[in-house]
């Protein structure tokens, strides 16, 4: 499995050959429209993005000694956010979620390019997949 920072040096490239921030939007619509629905089986909460009109919903698993992650959003660019965050984590050991910065958002120029209100969601986001983690292991350890 490649590395948290090798996939996000991987998705930076992927920008780069994309002309402009138009085709750039479309890829992260496109990304987004690919997502994998979470399975019934497993349950899901509704995050509550403070001041965001976006539904988001995740679900973790520990899974063979790495997180599995699913998620799903009504917002067609924050679905693609979702992508490229679960693309990062999912299948990843909860240490390295954990303690790996992300840095594809500022090296892809999202940072800039996005809403305020955009950028807002995903830093929520990410911090919500983080704390999800946090209490998916912190359970592990105490049963």
């Amino acid at each position: 499995m490649m590395s948290i920072e090798d996939i996000q040096r991987e998705i930076i490239r992927t920008f780069q050959l994309l002309d402009g921030w138009a085709e750039r939007y479309g890829y992260l619509i496109e990304l987004g429209s690919r997502l994998p629905p979470i399975p019934p089986a497993f349950s899901s909460h509704t995050l509550d993005l403070a001041h965001c009109r976006t539904t988001v919903r995740l679900a973790l698993e520990n899974r063979n000694g790495g997180v599995q992650i699913w998620a799903a959003a009504d917002s067609p660019i924050i679905a693609g956010l979702l992508a490229l965050l679960l693309r990062i984590y999912s299948g990843q050991p909860a240490e390295k979620i954990l303690s790996v910065p992300l840095f594809f958002v500022r090296e892809t120029g999202l940072d800039q390019h996005l809403t305020a209100l955009r950028h807002y969601e995903l830093t929520q986001i990410a911090d919500e997949i983080q704390a999800a983690v946090r209490r998916l292991s912190c359970h592990r350890r105490a049963a």
